[in-house]
């Protein structure tokens, strides 16, 4: 791996594939290590908070339409039953 700093811009970088430019200066690995650059998170990373938020909103969607559904005289009955069940739970819970 070779590691070069850019001397235009001020970042650094590491490369095998490309041909450095003049403005690349070559670093030593041990100055690279020194600078302890943390490598970019991944889009996984950073999309796993997003994606949890998402879920929760979810789970609350799910309740708000089986109860909507629920409510309504041409309901399914096993809306109104897993209704009735939920509210059964919720009654339980401590206060």
């Amino acid at each position: 791996m070779k590691y070069y700093k850019d001397s235009k811009e001020g970042f650094y970088q590491l490369n095998d594939d490309a041909e450095p430019n003049k403005s690349w200066l070559p670093i030593s690995k041990s100055e690279y290590d020194a600078l302890n650059i943390q490598p970019l998170p991944t889009k996984e990373q950073e999309n796993a908070p997003i994606i949890t938020k998402l879920a929760e909103i979810d789970i609350k969607s799910i309740r708000a339409i089986r109860e909507y559904i629920a409510s309504k005289a041409d309901a399914p009955q096993f809306t109104k039953d897993l209704d009735a069940q939920a509210a059964a739970e919720r009654a339980k819970l401590k206060k």
